[in-house]
């Protein structure tokens, strides 16, 4: 287990029951948005949000309506652009807690507009849930989301800040009856400043189709541009954009799941500085299937295949884009109408600015201890290595591989502490954690001297039995 966990708790909640109702009344003047009211651009008065959209979804068989997610996000700032690949709710809610690989991910729905459902489980939160929203997929590094001020709970409806590395995480006190049911995130990047929403679905711009006729309706809207996103539960997702008044909008039939064809490819690492890579084990990477500078799906490769492919596409024009950790993102466009359409190789070239400036081994056996002594060497680039000078005596040990000399901030190379891995072991997988329950849990069955590798390249680490250090070599 990591000592520290990533930003900082926060204490204090005598008035928790209070701040939280301050945040669910506060009037619309006050900046905060209310029940079926938003304010105006001019920020003087409110808006009425009597416009509403309706619907019906045809799956091409007939009396067959799956329950399927319909979102909606208001177009603020149609030239707003994100500065993030991905924004994710990274918190107490997931499991293990404040681990990002496990951390649910908003859609960037309109421009700098992230939406998404989530579950707050009361397995994981007891009453106060405190997270951050995590941007690129690492702590701090791009700036996350965090809270405008340290000393106040921020609930469920607030403004956000950039956060200074190991800044104070937003926190809520969650009513009961907001606990395991379908939440709405709504992250608003056009916003000045930024501001979240937490709320349940019937109160937001969001809804379930009726497995009975396929109809949805998402009213209380005020009058502007939306992008709606159908999410059935097969299938691709279907993009409209609309223009609401004060009226309803009828959109009368919307096609779902109507194939014209697929994308597929595969990818390749640095062939020119890694050329090892031409074998596994590779790193996981997440393939993402835009259209208009929408998501509309997302693919992970394993660590033995590196293909992948989106099916079941409408025809269109698309964009996929690979990205890992420690290379550079590619792309490639693709124009979609019939069959499937190989798009080729997409090739993550080594980033420099992805790399880290170096790896420790900190665990029980050492005392997770932060110095020259357990410091890893480099070679190649990408591939560290570290050989104790005194045998690990055998027993079950916690540990990771801490990067930067710094635990949690930025993230560190760990696993699932629950899972135990008998030592020696060769390109386990490893990756990105945070926070407790989070190391790595190895098991040595005999006293010996052992090599520690990380190959950040691969995403795996090795343990290995070596004869131990002449005498001259050891060091002290």
């Amino acid at each position: 287990m990591s000592p520290t966990s990533p930003g900082t708790p926060r204490t204090g909640r005598a008035f928790a029951a209070l701040a939280l109702l301050a945040v669910l009344l506060a009037p619309a003047g006050c900046g905060r948005n209310v029940a079926s009211f938003f304010l105006a651009p001019s920020g003087e008065l409110p808006v009425p949000a009597t416009g509403s959209v309706s619907g019906t979804l045809d799956f091409g068989t007939p009396g067959t309506y799956p329950r399927s997610l319909v979102l909606m996000a208001r177009v603020r700032d149609p030239n707003c652009v994100s500065a993030y690949n991905d924004i994710k709710v990274v918190g107490s809610n997931t499991d293990p807690i404040f681990n990002v690989a496990t951390a649910p991910a908003l859609t960037q729905l309109a421009p700098c507009v992230w939406v998404d459902t989530l579950t707050l489980a009361s397995a994981r939160i007891t009453g106060t849930f405190e997270w951050k929203f995590v941007t690129n997929n690492a702590f701090d590094n791009p700036p996350d989301y965090s809270t405008t001020d340290g000393g106040q709970i921020d609930g469920l409806e607030n403004s956000l800040a950039f956060a200074a590395p190991g800044s104070a995480n937003l926190d809520a006190d969650v009513p009961p009856d907001y606990l395991d049911r379908t939440l709405v995130c709504v992250l608003d990047e056009s916003a000045d400043p930024p501001t979240y929403r937490f709320s349940k679905i019937e109160e937001s711009t969001a809804t379930f189709s009726s497995t009975a006729d396929g109809r949805f309706t998402i009213a209380g809207l005020v009058p502007g541009t939306y992008r709606l996103r159908v999410r059935p539960p097969t299938g691709a997702p279907v993009n409209l954009t609309v223009d609401v008044g004060n009226a309803n909008v009828e959109l009368g039939t919307v096609q779902v799941g109507a194939p014209a064809g697929s994308i597929s490819g595969e990818l390749e690492f640095d062939p020119a500085q890694f050329p090892d890579l031409a074998s596994p084990p590779w790193p996981p990477v997440r393939v993402l299937l835009l259209q208009g500078g929408i998501q509309m799906d997302e693919f992970t490769t394993t660590r033995t295949d590196k293909t992948f492919a989106f099916g079941n596409l409408p025809a269109g024009d698309y964009r996929v884009r690979a990205d890992a950790k420690l290379y550079a993102p590619d792309s490639a466009d693709a124009t979609v109408s019939a069959g499937n359409l190989d798009v080729g190789t997409l090739t993550l070239n080594l980033d420099v600015n992805e790399l880290t400036s170096d790896v420790h081994v900190a665990g029980d056996f050492n005392e997770f201890e932060i110095a020259d002594t357990t410091r890893m060497a480099q070679n190649p680039v990408g591939v560290w290595t570290y050989t104790p000078s005194h045998p690990i005596t055998a027993g079950t040990y916690n540990m990771k591989f801490v990067t930067d000399a710094s635990f949690d901030n930025p993230t560190d190379y760990g696993g699932d502490e629950s899972v135990t891995i008998t030592v020696p072991v060769v390109n386990s997988p490893t990756g990105l954690v945070s926070g407790f329950g989070t190391a790595i849990r190895l098991q040595f069955t005999a006293t010996g001297n052992y090599r520690f590798t990380l190959d950040e390249r691969r995403q795996t680490f090795s343990v290995e039995s070596v004869p131990a250090p002449r005498l001259s070599a050891v060091r002290r």
